[in-house]
């Protein structure tokens, strides 16, 4: 399941070094395709579809608006494979067995190439592609049922009289958690 903040982490609005991420990828795809050899080496990646990472990122931005901030992937979609390639960019990061839309800290057309080469090492001997070796993923009941609760819970907090409900939690000196 992915989520997002709402406003925060691939809205047009957050800007990196004066440029929306999603264009420097456009811009960086483009690049490392110029490059002959990574251009063969990532066949099996564009020999159905280029990958069209600007259409997928506006996408996955208008499905976590229109579906309150988290949606479901089909692993087996070609939302999937853009999804992994822009997982090992930056653009998302996993939260346990959940993704959250992030804000790239470092892309380069390296990290772009590195990542599209990672997702073209999952073909097996019988040239299928597998993202879902590349991503922590749940049975679709299962992310079904916790999409549920997170929408419910978000629905909940909204229409808290008082507004959203905050939650602070203090542990005594020396006893942390770790909340993600």
């Amino acid at each position: 399941m992915l989520q997002s903040k709402r406003g925060l982490g691939g809205t047009p609005g957050s800007m990196a070094n004066g440029c929306w991420p999603p264009l420097k990828l456009i811009t960086y795809w483009r690049e490392a395709r110029g490059d002959p050899e990574f251009e063969k080496e990532v066949e099996s990646v564009t020999v159905v579809y280029v990958p069209d990472f600007g259409i997928a990122a506006l996408q996955m931005i208008l499905r976590l608006n229109q579906n309150g901030f988290c949606f479901l992937l089909d692993m087996a979609s070609e939302e999937a494979e853009l999804f992994v390639m822009m997982l090992g960019m930056g653009f998302f990061t996993c939260n346990g067995q959940f993704y959250r839309m992030t804000t790239p800290s470092r892309l380069t057309v390296s990290e772009v190439k590195i990542a599209v080469l990672r997702y073209a090492k999952t073909e097996d001997e019988e040239f299928v592609l597998h993202p879902e070796s590349l991503v922590t993923a749940m049975p679709f009941s299962d992310a079904e049922a916790w999409q549920r609760r997170v929408l419910a819970l978000d629905e909940f907090q909204n229409d808290w009289p008082l507004g959203p409900l905050r939650l602070n939690v203090h542990f005594p000196k020396g006893h942390g958690a770790n909340l993600g």
